[in-house]
């Protein structure tokens, strides 16, 4: 390694989707994290000496929600040895979108944009930009799912931003009631026309005293 630093210069190794491999359902969130502890110790570690090398380890789950806290009392937890750092994911409103449409290409030559490949007119890439924006509440994945699907006005006019899946509309239901106070202090902030940042990082104290990151609620719902 430290002779292909030499030979080549810095080397980004980047990591992504970290959460995925320690999301096994029976463990909980403090298991998981702290066997990605293990993989960060005796893996990355290790390596960090080597000159010009860097790591950038990213991903989503609701154990990395919790940063350096204990998920079971919201407690500082001193014997993790590294920061966890939330990336700021400012949604994407109309004006992003629009400019997404223009500027972003579909072929690999730089030729076509998507308002070419679509046939859009200004006034229709407005109008789809407004739509998205409603329907996808500015979610990246989200409008990355409906731009890739559809071919023209009509298919991106008729794109709801919903993922082809069964829902448990009674259970969603439930927890849409259970999350209502701090999920309506996110949306709150999502739809205004402040643009004012959210610490995604705050906790939500529940009727038993349990502690929730604002993220990890925003993760269970699809909004962030």
């Amino acid at each position: 390694m430290r002779r292909l630093t030499n030979d080549v210069g810095p080397l980004f190794v980047v990591i992504d989707d970290i959460g995925v491999p320690f999301s096994h359902t029976k463990l909980d969130d403090k298991e998981k994290r702290d066997q990605l502890m293990m993989f960060c110790e005796t893996v990355l570690f290790p390596l960090l000496p080597v000159r010009n090398l860097f790591f950038l380890v990213v991903g989503r789950n609701s154990f990395l929600s919790y940063g350096k806290l204990d998920p079971t009392s919201a407690q500082g937890m001193k014997t993790i040895s590294v920061n966890f750092e939330r990336l700021s994911l400012n949604l994407l409103r109309p004006n992003a979108i629009e400019n997404i449409i223009e500027n972003t290409y579909v072929d690999n030559a730089n030729t076509e944009t998507i308002k070419d490949h679509c046939k859009l007119t200004d006034d229709q890439v407005e109008d789809v930009a407004i739509h998205l924006y409603k329907t996808t509440f500015g979610h990246p994945r989200k409008l990355l799912g409906a731009l890739k699907k559809s071919r023209s006005y009509d298919e991106l006019m008729m794109s709801t931003g919903v993922q082809d899946t069964y829902i448990d509309w009674i259970q969603f239901g439930n927890r849409l009631r259970y999350y209502q106070t701090p999920l309506r202090y996110m949306m709150d902030h999502v739809l205004s026309k402040t643009n004012t940042l959210i610490n995604m990082s705050t906790l939500w104290r529940d009727t038993k005293s349990n502690y929730t990151p604002c993220d990890h609620i925003a993760n269970r719902f699809g909004i962030a």
